[in-house]
């Protein structure tokens, strides 16, 4: 088997890059419609991702704290297998606008 064999074996799909990250399938695609989430190859009407890419795209994420080893940071997300919110602060802002509208509303 040559070396382009044994690199397409190791592609993996959108259900077990879920599975590593922790969030569902839908999330997966969400993000590859939006143009966020890890790297992907499209190889007819399939998705594929090498997953050199998905780590890469892991540690790329900001983590808390004041530690900026990559090591830690991979060990960490590895461990709890989540990935940080990817909802925007103006949405949060919203939603508590919203509810203050309907509070008013709701009080007149």
């Amino acid at each position: 088997m040559s070396k382009e064999d044994d690199a397409i074996e190791r592609l993996i799909n959108e259900h077990q890059v879920a599975d590593l990250i922790g969030v569902s399938v839908a999330t997966v695609r969400r993000w590859r419609l939006h143009g966020r989430g890890p790297r992907y190859l499209k190889i007819g009407v399939l998705v594929r991702y090498c997953p050199r890419a998905v780590r890469a795209w892991l540690m790329a994420r900001p983590t808390g704290g004041d530690s900026d080893d990559a090591s830690s940071r991979q060990k960490l997300m590895l461990r709890k297998r989540r990935l940080p919110s990817l909802v925007p602060p103006s949405i949060g802002k919203d939603t508590a606008e919203a509810g203050s509208l309907k509070t008013s509303v709701g009080t007149n």
